[in-house]
């Protein structure tokens, strides 16, 4: 049988696959709404994204959230991305994730069940209301008379919100964005009132990058945009350039900060130290729901200064400061969660500066968990800011001045630099740093528990959540992925093996992220550094202070001397929320988001003076893929780094606005770059790679540039590897294979080509004997699942199931990210398997299981 003809019938007949539903049929999905805090929940936004069988739901206006008792819970429904034509599968353009807005209350360490469906209920829901400007609806009638409003002059650069008991004027024109924030207390309350203002401006906000100060938006920068506009949920984008306070009318020139120009591009010495580039710029996105108090700013700082990729700045401080429009009778700061150990910011090298105060109290945390802010209060009105994920994204501070009425959140704060052994930030040409602000708006009589609770849920937010085969098996959202709880027959012992594995990992890697490595160490100089968190961001993947301790020589390939290798490599992220996909377990999504928010800010580029370069990886030398050590850091075309399904993620699952324009960025990079094909095929992990990020574009736009770019990137890779039949010579290259089969396969499942197939099959041949499958990693365990798919030959599924036994649990992200990105379809093979009644016996090898993927792998 051809296989492009053979893939075709089995997507369309996979036996553990749910039959498409026909088009707006009957749905409904349990979800599942945890507390994992421990404080009690009261009216929480929340926005959460669910994935759609193909053919299911048509119009997202057509769908009701209801609560444990059938009743409708206002809530709006937004599309995040429909289904395009692919091999044989019906259902196209239906929604495939769906974005829904509400508020929810939960007890602490409690649960409720909430259900989405799209059959009316007797109390409203399914109405018809009429989209919003970004295709919102409503699931319950009482949404019509939303009391969220949203206004804007892009002209002006000025925006207006009003949620109900918060009413926003924002500007661009200012670096902290809020011109006004008023508050009004809810009709039947000893407080309620017309609105009071508690924000009455801006003051101050700004940066410090070399010496020089930036507190102004530079004239014709600010820009406004409504991005999404209710009835739950509004969203809005605010832009613009910082202009040096220092310089009358002028932009400020940040000199070239490093000795050694980027080797990669020709500059001239007449181009050396010039300012080029748009600036540095901020993008505060701002999220408000409709009769909530809560207020949501990610705020981005990018640095779009320089020619050359080495051009870097050297962030001294980050700040926003509010004044407060009401006299201040009392001030708080209030945390939740809990201290492991707690010194001085001088004390602890390592541990560095995190404060809040309001007469001069100093706190600096040791390890997490601890949720922080402050609390800032009127006789009739006050404010409550907390930074997500405070105590990692360390330094940190928070400040109330009593006397000036001002409310300091300092992002990177004012003298960071001199405490612990943190130094200023670095940021290069086309990175950006984002952070998440939250406000809550009140009477003035916040009580410190309610304050807790509003901190604590800024950092584990509420997020409805189904069961695992929702995710996997039954819509395929993320293709054919089966979930742990699945039907495995006769190869349950590798699949529950696979699992142990992976939860052994994540033990290992919680432990590396949220302990910590206090052994001595000593740096390049010989200098020895005590009690290093892995490094300044709390983790090497999150936070702001940039890890500054390299091993050379020998000893720098080693993971246990080396922190460098603990990198978010091969899109660790994606490997992550798969995982918790198929398992519920909580850590996985947890780590697998948070690695998608630092890969769409550091790993993803946002600026170039040429414009295809934009969207490309940061690279440097390999071990820190993020252009932060003393090497020559240049924007890889070749992929090799390339991470953007972590970042999809967060936009599928979350609604991240930031997320969404990172990886249309990626999209566009990824067709616009045509050079260098073959070469990418030598280190093929490059394409495979790129092929994923061309198919993933397609599926979100459905425009066949996309599908000619990868198609003419599949040709030549046939060609190349036809012609190359030991192009994985090099036992240290073969884990590379993997990576190049996964997006050849992904390939196939949207635009079948037999010579593509054979391609696959060939290069599967060659690695199927024991010697040479040695010296692959457990990403290719999906190829010969696949193989086994089209072909029905047994030797390709006892060849996956022998490497899926092979891989043992790994501490280190970039190889977790490096052998577990595609094993999950493995399991959906197995799964298959199982379901047709195949029974293999899951063979393993005479040498055992390795106690680690580390030990089955060289060190790379």
């Amino acid at each position: 049988m051809r296989f492009a003809t053979c893939l075709a019938v089995a997507m369309m007949i996979l036996p553990f696959a749910q039959a498409s539903l026909a088009a707006d049929a009957p749905l409904s999905v349990k979800l599942t709404v945890a507390e994992r805090a421990g404080f009690d929940r009261v009216d929480e936004p929340v926005t959460f994204g669910l994935p759609l069988p193909a053919g299911a739901v048509t119009d997202p206006r057509t769908l009701c959230l209801l609560d444990d008792a059938g009743k409708p819970i206002p809530a709006s429904f937004r599309e995040a991305q429909r289904w395009v034509a692919d091999a044989g599968r019906p259902g196209v353009g239906s929604v495939r994730w769906v974005h829904v807005s509400c508020l929810l209350s939960v007890p602490a360490k409690g649960s409720k069940t909430i259900t989405l469906t799209n059959t009316p209920s007797p109390a409203g829901g399914g109405s018809a209301d009429s989209p919003s400007p970004m295709g919102g609806g409503s699931g319950r009638g009482d949404l019509k008379d939303s009391p969220l409003k949203v206004t804007a002059d892009e002209k002006a650069g000025k925006a207006t919100i009003v949620t109900g008991p918060v009413k926003l004027d924002l500007s661009a024109n200012l670096p902290g964005v809020i011109e006004s924030a008023s508050f009004r207390a809810a009709s039947g309350s000893s407080r309620a009132s017309d609105y009071t203002q508690v924000i009455s401006g801006s003051k101050g906000s700004g940066c410090t990058v070399g010496g020089k100060t930036f507190t102004e938006v530079e004239p014709g920068s600010a820009k406004v945009e409504v991005l999404e506009s209710g009835p739950m949920r509004a969203v809005v984008l605010l832009t613009g350039k910082f202009k040096d306070s220092n310089t009358v009318g002028a932009v400020a020139e940040i000199p070239r900060m490093t000795d050694e120009p980027d080797k990669k591009v020709d500059m001239t010495k007449a181009e050396e130290g010039k300012n080029k580039g748009p600036g540095l710029m901020f993008e505060a996105r701002v999220y408000a729901y409709a009769n909530s108090p809560r207020v949501f700013i990610d705020y981005t700082f990018i640095n779009k200064l320089g020619v050359v990729v080495a051009n870097k700045i050297d962030l001294d401080d980050l700040s926003l400061c509010w004044q407060m429009g009401v006299p201040l009778v009392q001030q708080a700061w209030s945390r939740s969660g809990w201290v492991v150990d707690s010194h001085d910011d001088r004390g602890h090298p390592g541990h560095f500066l995190i404060r809040a105060n309001w007469e001069g109290e100093v706190i600096s945390i040791g390890r997490p968990k601890f949720y922080l802010g402050v609390n800032a209060a009127g006789a009739d009105a006050g404010v409550a800011v907390t930074i997500r994920d405070f105590w990692q994204m360390h330094p940190k501070e928070l400040l109330v001045s009593r006397e000036t009425r001002d409310v300091l959140i300092g992002l990177y704060p004012r003298g960071a630099a001199h405490h612990g052994n943190v130094t200023s930030q670095e940021l290069f040409i086309g990175q950006a740093r984002s952070h998440r602000i939250a406000l809550l708006l009140h009477d003035g009589n916040a009580k410190p528990e309610a304050l807790d609770a509003v901190f604590a849920a800024t950092n584990v937010p509420l997020f409805p959540v189904a069961e695992p085969a929702w995710y996997c098996q039954k819509t395929q959202a993320w293709g054919p992925i089966a979930s742990a709880d699945a039907d495995y027959g006769d190869f349950a012992k590798s699949a529950k093996h696979y699992d142990q594995s992976m939860a052994d990992s994540m033990t290992e890697i919680v432990k590396n992220v949220e302990e910590g490595l206090t052994e001595t160490r000593k740096d390049k100089a010989g200098e020895v550094i005590k009690s290093v968190t892995v490094d300044g961001y709390g983790w090497m993947n999150w936070g702001d202070s940039f890890f500054r301790i390299g091993v050379e020589g020998p000893d720098f390939k080693d993971p246990a001397k080396n922190l460098s290798w603990n990198g978010n490599y091969y899109d660790y992220g994606m490997a992550m929320v798969y995982q918790w996909a198929r398992t519920g377990d909580w850590r996985f999504l947890d780590h697998g988001l948070r690695a998608g928010a630092y890969t769409a800010d550091v790993f993803i580029n946002h600026y170039c003076t040429e414009p295809t370069q934009i969207g490309a990886c940061h690279y440097c030398p390999p071990r820190y893929h993020a252009a932060i050590d003393d090497g020559t850091p240049y924007f890889s075309e070749e992929f090799n780094h390339a991470k953007i399904a972590s970042v999809v993620m967060r936009w599928q699952m979350l609604g991240d606005w930031w997320a969404r324009q990172v990886m249309f960025e990626t999209f566009n990079h990824a067709e616009a770059m045509q050079n260098n094909f073959m070469a990418g095929w030598r280190q093929c992990r490059g394409n495979g790679h790129r092929l994923h990020i061309l198919w993933c574009a397609y599926e979100f736009t459905g425009e066949q540039k996309y599908v000619d770019r990868a198609s003419a990137l599949l040709k030549l890779g046939v060609a190349f590897i036809r012609k190359n039949t030991e192009f994985d010579k090099a036992a240290s290259q073969r884990f590379m294979v993997g990576v190049a089969l996964e997006g050849m396969i992904q390939s196939q499942w949207i635009r079948p080509d037999d010579d593509v197939a054979k391609t696959i099959k060939f290069v599967a041949d060659y690695a199927v004997d024991e010697q040479k499958l040695h010296g692959y990693t457990g990403n290719m365990a999906m190829a010969y699942g696949y193989l086994w798919q089209q072909t029905g030959e047994p030797r390709y599924l006892k060849t996956m199931v022998k490497l899926l036994d092979l891989t043992g649990s790994s501490k280190h992200a970039k190889y977790f990210g490096q052998t577990f990105r595609s094993t999950p379809y493995a399991l959906g093979y197995l799964a298959e398997a199982a379901a047709k009644g195949v029974k293999l016996p899951a063979t393993r090898p005479d040498r055992g299981v390795p106690a680690s993927t580390n030990d089955m792998m060289q060190l790379r």
